[in-house]
């Protein structure tokens, strides 16, 4: 066996980054060997992954083969952490079971859907011998599964328009029949009368997704048939397929989720309706700090996955939001060494460099590490804007006996954007017709910048308890803090243009800085126990959390000064001594939380989740001159049901109430006061194509009292004002995820819902009544290693406060990979390909269009 060595600090230094800054150095080996598996090993491998046959590279078809007494296979596996990991670190899992017949005849095929999420995972080549009766490791049970189906399905393509004068009701129903015109032109699989053979191990996504365990929802794993609410998976392959690199990439494509870019470097997410503000990494985490918006795009090349639970999650996260919380599951060190770099070009001079190490760091493999590092670099269609980012993440896995595991992580991202908007283009003239400028438009100036540095180190404890309380039962303490400053010097321009002489604008320079923290300790013990001759399961735990915000505006003595006209002005504006005080704020907020939750087991189609959560929250500061000290405490139940109706249809209702502190200011600057309500939902969720595609249809409703809606600005302090308004959200959502076909991936989903206030008026107007989001890909038999893919984003008309209107309108993106060899892969994306003209957002009373048809080229390579 030969291996080679490239040390981790190396690579650092590639990308700018040096490991020793955050105590990082460790050697990452990677090596490739041929192996052969025994059977009677095959239950004590401590890896798993998701595996795919890729095509032999020796100028040879591969030739139709029957499953008989050996089998030889060239496989390409991602090596996963061990189940035992996996559930220490609460990562995710899949629950599959699933029939082995031997004698079936093989298709000829060259890649098995539901891969690892990695685009060029480790490769090993494997003669296993007949699947034995006990548990497999999923990288063998998935190729044997895959293996036997008799017949490769196939589907017709559904045509798919981006007409945006039509609502895409009759698409969505399309996307429903999906299921059933991939049934009708597949054949069943061949099987006999053998054992049943339950296998646990990760997925990426793809096939299989509904038995994923996850632990966002209420703390215990269930997989998303199990969960009573909407939730949905963007895996590492399709943020690879599509590079989505930016958290705001990723989430403009998950179902259900709204992505208000209203500035280059400043953001907000909404679902449902309403403000997303709930962040976990890992299942830990606390509300947003400053509210609803993050400043600073976050890189997405240190999480495995992003899950979103739509609907309030209040168990666990202490104050119930009935738009969404977000997970990030940050990857974690894996059992074998995995080496993978990819440089990526694209428009506007757009350069980008990863670098993934993972490897055991002592012979017995008790302790692992895994290194994560990118930099980015890009110019942009916008006036004057460029951006250069870095990221650095490590983590070490140490088991520190047989029932104990403790991680310990860091990452840093640093996000230095020149030229960046703060506010944007005026998107009405002073008549009140709208303004017509150029996609490049920009309001910055020359000399403006924002840097944020986002640090975060976290560190998980968790002990097997089996011996002490029955198998299963396990402790969990973990602790996670992240800081983030900001330093900047902005130009923001305000008014409205005359429509003849473009005069009427004003200037509003700004030099602003920041300092937000948070940390947050939980404690929880969780496990099954019986009751009434069943199995039931528990948790229980304790959460305490601190956030601090100080930040302090000061501007120049020329604000108000008149513009020349806009279409004439490209960025020049003196900078000024920045000496007038605008204002700031000195902020403390403490939280303590302590919630219960159960899983009864009253019949074996019935489960019911019962559980409460008791939140207290304590802010004390100021904030532009005004005290800002209130306290809030508030219990919340939860209540959810899923009703097996068949082993692959399942019914399900939850209810949880709505407790939201705020931290908008009204027009007297004082803070608004809690936000409470009531979150309901009812669904089905169904398997189909053999466990290979989910489908869900979920009803919503959700009421909210005294929610923060936009009141206008205080020029004066430069800072936006909200007041507190009743309001109702209903709707329903439609989601498929899954594969269609051997070879065709899918994840599909629609959103339609109602936004009122107490009299019944529309809402938030600026969010779309219906979004449609829609990605696939296809690796075609005729070429192995080609893989072709789509996503589109569509969503319905939308209007700002001051009246300016938005048509329908659809995105949509392309890519294309090819296999080169088992090392090397090549992918084209081409993004907004139909280059579609719109405004980013219409949040607030300006905005900016959004980049046009550009394109990338990723060159990948993996050890």
């Amino acid at each position: 066996m030969g291996c080679s060595r490239l040390p981790i600090r190396i690579l650092a230094r590639s990308l700018g980054f040096m490991a020793t800054r955050s105590g990082l150095d460790f050697m990452g080996r990677g090596c490739r060997e041929r192996k052969t598996w025994n059977p009677s090993e095959l239950g004590d491998r401590q890896h798993g992954g998701g595996c795919r046959i890729v095509p032999e590279f020796s100028g040879r078809r591969r030739q139709p083969q029957r499953l008989g007494p050996s089998l030889s296979l060239a496989l390409s596996c991602a090596q996963r952490p061990s189940v035992n990991s996996l559930n220490a670190n609460n990562s995710q899992q899949a629950h599959t079971a699933a029939s082995f017949s031997h004698g079936a005849s093989l298709p000829r095929f060259s890649a098995l859907p539901g891969s690892a999420p990695s685009p060029r995972p480790a490769a090993c080549f494997s003669q296993p011998t007949p699947a034995p009766a006990h548990r497999l490791p999923p990288c063998r049970f998935l190729a044997a599964r895959a293996l036997s189906s008799s017949v490769e399905a196939r589907s017709p393509m559904i045509p798919l328009s981006l007409d945006s004068t039509r609502p895409p009701i009759g698409l969505a129903a399309l996307l429903l029949l999906a299921p059933a015109l991939a049934c009708a032109h597949e054949a069943a699989p061949a099987q006999q009368a053998l054992p049943r053979v339950e296998i646990e191990g990760n997925s990426s996504g793809g096939g299989g997704n509904a038995r994923i365990k996850t632990l966002s929802a209420t703390g215990m794993a269930l997989s998303l048939l199990e969960t009573p609410q909407s939730l949905s998976l963007l895996p590492r392959e399709r943020l690879e397929d599509f590079r989505l690199v930016s958290v705001s990439e990723a989430l403009a494509q998950a179902p259900g989720v709204l992505v208000n870019k209203f500035e280059t470097d400043r953001v907000s997410y909404a679902a449902r309706g309403f403000d997303l503000i709930h962040f976990q990494l890992d299942g830990l985490g606390l509300p947003l700090s400053n509210g609803d918006t993050v400043e600073g795009d976050l890189d997405t090349a240190l999480y495995e996955r992003i899950e979103v639970l739509r609907g309030a999650g209040g168990l666990l996260t202490g104050t119930g939001n009935p738009s969404a919380t977000l997970n990030f599951v940050r990857k974690r060190p894996l059992a074998e060494t995995q080496t993978e770099l990819s440089l990526s070009l694209g428009s506007w001079q757009d350069r980008r460099l990863v670098a993934d190490v993972s490897s055991p760091l002592n012979p017995s493999g008790s302790l692992r590490g895994r290194f994560v590092a990118a930099a980015q670099d890009k110019h942009s269609y916008l006036d004057r804007y460029q951006l250069s980012r870095r990221l650095g993440y490590g983590v070490l896995e140490a088991k520190l006996s047989p029932s104990t595991l403790l991680n310990l992580g860091f990452s840093e991202q640093r996000h230095q954007p020149k030229a960046p908007l703060w506010g944007s283009l005026p998107l009405k003239y002073s008549d009140g017709t709208p303004t017509h400028y150029p996609v490049s438009a920009s309001t910055a100036t020359d000399w403006s910048f924002w840097n944020t540095r986002n640090r975060n180190g976290f560190a998980e404890l968790t002990q097997d308890l089996s011996a002490l309380l029955g198998q299963g039962w396990n402790a969990r303490a973990a602790y996670t803090q992240t800081r983030i400053q900001g330093r900047s010097k902005l130009f923001y321009v305000y008014g409205e243009p005359d429509p003849v002489t473009e005069l009427g604008l004003h200037a509003y320079p700004s030099n602003y800085s920041s300092d937000k923290q948070q940390e947050s300790l939980d404690l929880r013990l969780s496990g099954p126990w019986t009751w009434l001759g069943r199995q039931h399961e528990l948790v229980l735990g304790a959460n305490a959390g601190r956030a601090s915000t100080r930040d302090l505006s000061m501007h120049g003595n020329n604000v108000g000064a008149a513009l020349p006209p806009f279409d004439q002005w490209h960025g020049q504006f003196p900078e000024p001594p920045f000496t007038e005080l605008g204002g700031g704020s000195d902020l403390k907020e403490d939280s303590q939380s302590l919630y219960l939750g159960a899983r009864l087991k009253p019949l074996d189609s019935l489960s019911l989740i019962l559980g409460a959560n008791y939140a207290r929250q304590q802010v004390q500061g100021s904030s532009y001159g005004e005290k800002q000290d209130r306290q809030a405490g508030k219990t919340s139940p939860y209540l959810g049901a899923v009703l097996a109706l068949s082993p692959q249809l399942s019914a399900y209702a939850s209810h949880a109430q709505v407790f939201k502190p705020q931290s908008q200011l009204n027009a007297q600057l004082q803070r608004l006061a809690p936000v409470q309500g009531s979150n309901s939902e009812l669904g089905l969720k169904s398997e189909l194509l053999n466990q290979r595609l989910l489908a869900s249809l979920a009803l919503f409703r959700a009421t909210q009292a005294n929610l923060a809606t936009p009141d206008g600005r205080n020029e004066e302090l430069g800072i936006d004002l909200f007041r507190g308004e009743d309001t109702r959200s209903q709707g329903l959502e439609l989601e498929l995820d899954g594969r269609l076909a051997t070879g065709w991936q899918i994840q599909a989903g629609y959103t339609q819902l109602a936004l009122k206030n107490a009299q019944g008026q529309a809402q938030r107007l600026y969010m779309p009544r219906r979004l449609l989001r829609l990605g696939s890909t296809l690796q075609p038999s005729w070429l192995p290693g080609l893989k072709l893919g789509a996503q589109v984003a569509w969503q319905s008309e939308t209007r700002n406060e001051s009246g300016y209107v938005q048509q329908a309108y659809g995105l949509l993106d392309l890519m294309a990979a090819y296999q080169l060899s088992e090392r090397w892969r090549l992918a084209v994306n081409l993004n907004n390909a139909t280059d579609q003209r719109h405004i980013a957002s219409l949040q607030f009373g300006q905005g900016y269009y959004a980049a046009p048809r550009n394109a990338s080229l990723t060159l990948s390579w993996s050890l």
